[in-house]
């Protein structure tokens, strides 16, 4: 379903560089995310009232909340795709970020309040029914779930989404805390035990893992993780492999979104170099650096002697 909606409604839905086609994927994704969510928490919250579970209740809020996160999702991803201006130079990229951190804290969020009413159901049990339309809402929501996760986890990939990835994972947990929620009730029907309240604090600490592991990402990002080993070494091997560079030292990369980098380096030229030709040198190798990395680029010539053999 994803695929066709992109192909109508997503013109140049290839070029996944491009902010525009990012952010449209973005608001495709969460608008899908936000109609099956609303379905799942009146399925879920008509079948949990019936069977007076709190587990199940708690997974249809659960399910609300993540059409909350669908909502912040499409709002990071309209932020990010805004154009540089004067306040932020190197665009807005970094809204994704903090789109991925506030999802991540809503689902901790989430996890406190079913944990809260977990124990409070432990504290004054209440029976919980089992029929047969439960466990048909129940099976019909973790296959949604698992189209969520499905179509959040290779749109993330695609587009390298930081919202995405949260909603994926949290989709992941949802899929557990359903299966947990449908294993509580077969076991009060079974055996009549009622584990309804334990049930609920297992689901808790699996949400709140999941939205724990999410936060801790974006705030990597956000703080300014290292770059990726391969793309560092990429630009090593196409500095020295370019006329007259001696070796490079000094190199910074710095991130500001998806598709927005910035880098400096220090470029060894022989000392014998006129000046107007390391200037068109630097120029040269930002240029192709740039093309190659999808970068802002600025070399720093350093001129060495003939003695210098090291090459960083």
């Amino acid at each position: 379903m994803v695929r066709l909606l992109a192909r109508l409604f997503i013109k140049d839905r290839k070029n996944t560089d491009d902010p525009a086609v990012r952010a449209s994927y973005g608001i495709l994704a969460g608008t899908l995310g936000i109609v099956l969510n609303v379905l799942l928490f009146a399925g879920k919250l008509f079948a949990g009232l019936i069977s007076s579970s709190v587990s199940v209740v708690a997974d249809a809020f659960n399910n609300l909340s993540d059409a909350g996160s669908s909502v912040i999702s499409i709002v990071g991803c309209r932020i990010a795709a805004s154009p540089a201006d004067n306040e932020h130079p190197f665009g807005h990229g970094r809204a994704e970020y903090i789109a991925g951190l506030v999802v991540s804290c809503s689902i901790v969020f989430m996890a406190f309040e079913i944990g809260r009413e977990s124990i409070a159901k432990l504290i004054t049990p209440e029976e919980p029914t089992a029929d047969l339309l439960t466990f048909v809402v129940l099976g019909a929501s973790i296959l949604v779930k698992l189209y969520i996760f499905a179509y959040n986890h290779g749109l993330s990939k695609l587009i390298n989404s930081a919202p995405m990835k949260a909603v994926a994972v949290d989709s992941l947990s949802d899929c557990v805390s359903t299966l947990a929620a449908a294993a509580s009730l077969t076991v009060f029907a079974l055996f009549g035990l009622n584990i309804d309240g334990w049930v609920g604090l297992m689901i808790t600490l699996i949400i709140a893992r999941a939205g724990i592991n999410a936060a801790k990402e974006s705030l990597t990002m956000l703080l300014g993780s290292k770059p990726d080993d391969a793309y560092i070494e990429g630009i090593h091997e196409t500095a020295r492999g370019f006329g007259g560079i001696l070796g490079i030292h000094d190199l910074y990369v710095h991130n500001y979104g998806v598709g927005m980098n910035v880098v400096s380096l220090h470029a060894e030229i022989p000392d014998t170099v006129s000046f107007v030709e390391a200037h068109e040198m630097a120029d040269a190798l930002e240029h192709e650096l740039s093309e190659k990395f999808g970068a802002v680029v600025t070399v720093h010539m350093d001129p060495v002697g003939h003695c210098k053999t090291d090459i960083q």
